[in-house]
């Protein structure tokens, strides 16, 4: 099915507020019936470009040589080296350095910037050195954004508890890559492999072995490596064929949203046609594997034009926790652990490191243009400011809570939706929760399926030098989410 392209048309309170407001009036954008290939539907969103701000994206500066992400002691960084501002989108996927990363927010980097955080996400667990060829200290683009919507949710749900919350992320998109990497290799017969061997050393951290150990196989590449499989570039191959000069077919397209299996998974749109543009071959591929992932599951009808523009033009309330005006960027320093980023309102945060660390003090970084994240209700939506233009607005739906339990990645990102555990509030870091699997007989189908859920024992036993000591089931099946109070900082 996936080898057939068929087309179906179908019937159609401050000034960053009133900027927020005016870029959803119903009559600022058109929905074109969408373009649809095997399981993956586009919607073109037609509306007038506003060149006002002039910027180049983070894959084609990294490619002309201006600008660069480093990887250091520091952290994440990138820097600009040109006259024009680089626009790096959230969902970026990042190869090399130390480990594979993806950006965890919509970022604008001014031109001529001095190194300035980048705040990301690991998507390569089990390596902590190069790859053979490869440099310590910087990372590439690949051309792609995250394939996972549970990932890009996860990413951007906080929790009330900060305590507990960034050790979820992590290991809610770490548990993203396993379903991406079980759903393809099962796709194709085999485990995803890159098309050019790779070699490195494997860390050897506890922690990915025991927070990952009832992974689906003994995968141990990061994500980048999987997206280089050939059998996947041969499927990939010719949906993009088909989809790619869509972008282009009129030069008022400023966005595309994207449905699989009939139900929509995001939107995006951008501030001009160009822009938007030079974003489509990334976005565009990432939801391509995205569709390859999620194919054989059971499809419905794809929404009308109207509906996707409906998904636009509902209203929306800032989401708990998080600044209007912007995500705050601050960097905790302190002897013992380094550096850690903050992502968040400043005063909850200051509030809550305060609780769990000594000897931090902030440190305002460089200004660099940062995303608001908004909850709509039934999606999640993140908005980028320039100028004083919107340069990038994201649209994302919110998972049903009920298919949870079938997946851990999803049942992470149930736990940070809700703040709780099984019924309680998420636990603080001295706590370690846990997720356990077990095989359940469905007795209307006949087949076993796999139930994950989790619990919080009582808080271990503190060790001398601070850290906590990882309570184990004897079972051995149940994962940790925290063994040690540094594994939030990795």
């Amino acid at each position: 099915m996936h080898n057939t392209k068929r087309i179906f048309s179908l019937a159609a309170g401050s000034a960053l507020i009133a900027i927020l407001l005016s870029a959803t009036s119903a009559s600022a954008y058109t929905v074109s019936a969408p373009t649809t290939y095997g399981n993956i539907s586009v919607y073109l969103i037609h509306g007038s470009s506003n060149d006002k701000v002039r910027l180049n994206t983070l894959d084609r500066a990294l490619e002309n040589g201006e600008a660069r992400v480093t990887v250091s002691e520091a952290g994440v960084r990138v820097q600009n080296f040109s006259d024009t501002a680089v626009f790096v989108p959230f969902g970026t996927v990042l190869k090399g350095g130390v480990q594979d990363q993806v950006a965890g927010a919509d970022m604008i980097v001014p031109p001529h910037s001095e190194p300035l955080d980048l705040p990301t996400f690991c998507v390569d667990p089990f390596r902590a050195q190069p790859r053979a060829g490869e440099s310590e200290g910087l990372l590439v683009g690949i051309g792609t954004t995250m394939p996972s919507l549970t990932a890009k949710l996860i990413m951007l749900t906080s929790p009330a508890s900060l305590d507990t919350g960034p050790n979820l992320r992590w290991l809610g998109v770490w548990w993203s890559l396993d379903a991406i990497k079980a759903r393809l290799s099962s796709r194709f017969g085999h485990p995803l492999t890159p098309a050019k061997p790779a070699s490195w050393t494997l860390t050897d951290s506890p922690n990915p072995s025991t927070q990952l150990r009832d992974r689906t196989g003994a995968w141990v590449n990061g994500l980048a490596l999987d997206l280089d499989d050939a059998s996947l570039a041969g499927a990939e191959r010719p949906i993009t064929a088909a989809l790619a000069p869509l972008a282009n077919s009129s030069p008022d397209i400023v966005g595309a949203a994207f449905v699989i299996n009939g139900h929509w998974i995001g939107t995006q749109i951008n501030s001009s046609h160009a822009l938007f543009a030079m974003i489509w071959p990334s976005l565009l591929r990432g939801h391509v594997i995205e569709s390859l992932v999620e194919e054989g599951k059971v499809q419905v009808p794809v929404p009308t034009a109207s509906e996707i523009a409906a998904t636009i033009d509902q209203p929306f309330e800032p989401a708990q926790g998080q600044a209007v005006s912007g995500i705050h960027r601050k960097r905790y320093e302190g002897p013992r652990y380094g550096r850690l980023l903050m992502l968040g309102r400043d005063d909850i945060a200051e509030r809550r490191i305060a609780g769990f660390l000594n000897a931090y003090e902030p440190r305002q970084d460089q200004a660099a243009g940062g995303m608001t994240i908004f909850d709509r209700g039934s999606s999640m939506m993140t908005r980028i400011i320039a100028g004083g233009q919107v340069v990038q607005t994201t649209l994302l739906p919110k998972r049903d809570p009920a298919i949870a339990a079938a997946d851990p990645a999803e049942l992470i990102l149930s736990m940070l939706t809700a703040s709780q555990i099984d019924g309680r509030a998420l636990p603080p870091l001295q706590e370690t929760p846990y997720l356990t699997r077990r095989t359940v007989l469905d007795p209307m189908t006949g087949h076993n399926h796999d139930v994950w859920s989790v619990a919080a024992p009582a808080p271990d036993a503190r060790r001398a030098d601070g850290a906590t000591t990882a309570q184990w089931s004897d079972d051995g099946r149940r994962l940790p989410l925290a063994g040690r109070r540094e594994a939030l900082f990795n």
